[in-house]
């Protein structure tokens, strides 16, 4: 058995090595990084090229893809700008789709919705003033408050989480009953005058996948300018906000209720 794992090891050894030889003729941009480049005369003279042993070595032994580099290259990083929020989102990857505020009659600034599980996110910001003196707190009790005028909604344990140097609260509520619940994991804010919320919601059996896709969103969060700060006469129009989630269609135990959930 051993030696039989011996002569498959050498055999795909030689094919990585062969791959990594037609590699160097051929793929200029070493996609596997099964080779090492190196140019001892800078700006002149030739390119020495040489296999990368101890990554072959690493997929020989299972520690590392074939793949890797390849899959790194072709993931690639979104992001969205909402200027008047000072607020910079990195976009999750996978079948995540954008949806028009607009459409739904949503004031959030950024809506997205995935299936499988099925579940969304909607981001909301506002410019206040520093001037206001909001609090996490005061946001919180607001959004709790809300939440609780929803039929048979139960309220669970705050948490503190950040944001890069936002410092937010973020509490979990289900709504609903029996098979129609759906949870909520929802994350607030107030920053330099900005006031920022933020909710992941699905159906309640998907719980596990929604906590966690709300703190991977707030980990992608940060200010455009960290160190700025908003006033009450930035805003010309009044309180600017954007706030309130979309309720997919599915779950129907408090969609008459949900649509202002996030609204100041």
């Amino acid at each position: 058995m051993n030696h039989c794992r011996s002569i498959h090891r050498i055999a795909l050894t030689c094919a990585l090595i062969a791959a990594s030889a037609s590699a160097a003729r051929s793929d200029t941009h070493n996609s596997y990084g099964l080779r090492y480049h190196d140019n001892p005369g800078v700006n002149s003279g030739p390119e020495l090229v040489a296999p990368n042993v101890s990554r072959i070595s690493n997929i020989l032994q299972g520690r590392e893809s074939v793949n890797q580099l390849v899959a790194q290259r072709g993931a690639s990083v979104r992001t969205e700008r909402f200027s008047d929020f000072n607020l910079a989102v990195t976009l999750p990857n996978g079948p995540w789709t954008k949806l028009d505020p607009e459409e739904s009659g949503s004031r959030a600034c950024l809506l997205l919705s995935r299936k499988n599980p099925e579940m969304n996110i909607s981001l909301a910001g506002q410019l206040v003033g520093v001037e206001a003196e909001n609090t996490n707190a005061t946001l919180l009790a607001q959004s709790q408050t809300k939440m609780k005028s929803l039929p048979g909604a139960v309220l669970f344990s705050t948490t503190e989480v950040s944001a890069g140097d936002i410092n937010g609260i973020l509490y979990e509520a289900t709504v609903g009953k029996d098979e129609a619940k759906t949870h909520y994991a929802v994350w607030v804010a107030a920053h330099n005058g900005y006031n920022y919320k933020l909710a992941v919601y699905g159906n309640q059996k998907d719980k596990p996948e929604i906590n966690t896709a709300i703190r991977n969103f707030v980990r992608d969060l940060k200010q455009i300018e960290p160190t700025k700060l908003a006033h009450t006469s930035d805003n010309q129009t009044g309180a600017r906000a954007k706030g309130a989630e979309r309720k997919p269609e599915i779950y129907t135990a408090s969609q008459g209720n949900e649509h202002s959930l996030l609204r100041k």
